[in-house]
């Protein structure tokens, strides 16, 4: 899973680019994604995929949050 962001200026002038990945797969603890995701009659395979792309997508998330600042773009534009 993916997300990119940009971020322009006030003028629409490019920023940066900057993007966050997740992946989740067999070895991750689901056990707090399979009951939550999906109601009982879509079945187990439809509830293990909605939590893998639940989780993927919370890693992502994280990814996205904890290393946009390493941009050199985003860098210069907050002072750093």
């Amino acid at each position: 899973m993916a997300y990119e962001a940009t971020l322009r200026s006030t003028e629409g002038v490019l920023i940066a680019l900057w993007q966050g990945r997740g992946r989740a797969g067999p070895g991750d603890d689901l056990s707090g994604y399979k009951e939550v995701v999906l109601m009982d009659i879509f079945g187990l395979e439809a509830r293990y995929l909605g939590a893998v792309t639940s989780l993927a997508m919370r890693k992502a998330a994280a990814d996205f949050i904890i290393n946009y600042d390493k941009n050199l773009g985003i860098r210069a534009w907050l002072g750093r």
